[in-house]
């Protein structure tokens, strides 16, 4: 079988001596792939082994500054350095931060990658292969944040907090349909923030401070465990819903850190508008946030269709009469 030699000198002698059935082009990562007795590895410029050859296949990804591994359907990740971040277990990996320089994001220690079972689970983990978020969840989105000063563009997250959650989703299969319930993960604290039992969910912000506005099927109200279960469980016989609702949902208002200000039993806060509706997705947090960032209380219809007035500390006060 023929050997491959990679680099002429200008002394006219090989730098790295045929020793490879075939080899690729040298990465800006410094190596280069290399193919012996069946599999593929990686060189450096010297011709010595920086990771063994046990693939399949690999190649430099641009998107990931990193070389993607494969062995059989999955893939794995190595470092531009040649170390390994991720054996090859997975079905698909992707950057979650595709603004920023990927090779500034390594050298940060801010790299964090999504990754894909080949059962279809999700999770994130970061460029030292520990794991971000749980890979248990169907899928995983930005969060939304509210009110927009310009319902065309997407808000930035509040100050400080760029890069810090994600929306989780879990699917649950009903046989001839799926439901979605939504969640926040912290990657920074490592844990759900609001439990993945949120129909719709979207951050909040008034004054300098935020929150999420969550709203949910009657049955889920109760706070669940936050640590995420490895099944979903199975929805339960959905309730009527409250003849106040338009959504058929229950509103509440959650801080930063998870906790109900107002626990998910409103039929509508701030003005009442479905949230399924521009009208309501726009109209309900700028209401809220409004009223807050003045300081005043922002009326509410409870699920029983008694008014209330929620405050931004979680005081309520029942209407006057």
């Amino acid at each position: 079988m023929a050997c491959i030699a990679l680099l002429w000198t200008t002394c006219g002698a090989w730098a790295i001596p045929a020793a490879f059935e075939s080899a690729g082009d040298f990465s800006p990562g410094g190596l280069a792939p290399a193919f012996q007795a069946e599999c593929w590895g990686l060189i450096d410029r010297r011709g010595a082994w920086a990771s063994a050859p046990v693939w399949d296949d690999i190649n430099w990804d641009d998107a990931l500054h990193a070389y993607v591994t494969q062995r059989g359907d999955l893939c794995g990740l190595i470092d531009a350095q040649g170390s390994l971040v991720l054996d090859a277990l997975y079905a698909g990996l992707a950057p979650v931060d595709t603004e920023s320089d990927p090779a500034s994001l390594w050298i940060s220690g801010t790299m964090r990658i999504r990754v894909l079972t080949d059962d279809d689970r999700r999770g994130i983990v970061d460029g030292k292969g520990d794991v971000v978020v749980p890979v248990a969840y169907g899928d995983l989105a930005d969060i939304i944040w509210l009110p927009a000063p310009d319902p065309a563009d997407i808000t930035p997250p509040p100050a400080g907090q760029a890069g810090r959650y994600v929306r989780v989703l879990r699917c649950v299969d009903h046989g001839e349909w799926n439901q979605w319930f939504q969640g926040v993960y912290d990657m920074v604290e490592r844990r759900e923030t609001l439990p993945c039992t949120q129909q719709m969910l979207f951050g909040l912000m008034w004054n300098d401070t935020y929150g999420w506005l969550g709203a949910v099927a009657p049955e889920h109200a109760c706070e669940p465990p936050r640590e995420p279960p490895r099944e979903p469980p199975r929805e339960p016989a959905r309730e009527p819903a409250s003849e106040h609702s338009p959504d058929g949902l229950h509103i509440g208002i959650a801080d930063a850190n998870g906790a109900w200000l107002h626990e998910p039993i409103y039929a509508w806060i701030g003005v009442p508008a479905a949230l399924h509706t521009a009208d309501g997705v726009h109209g309900v947090p700028c209401a809220i946030a409004k009223c807050w960032s003045q300081g005043q209380a922002v009326p509410a219809m409870h699920a029983d269709g008694a008014m209330r007035y929620l405050h931004a500390d979680g005081r309520v006060q029942a209407a006057p009469r």
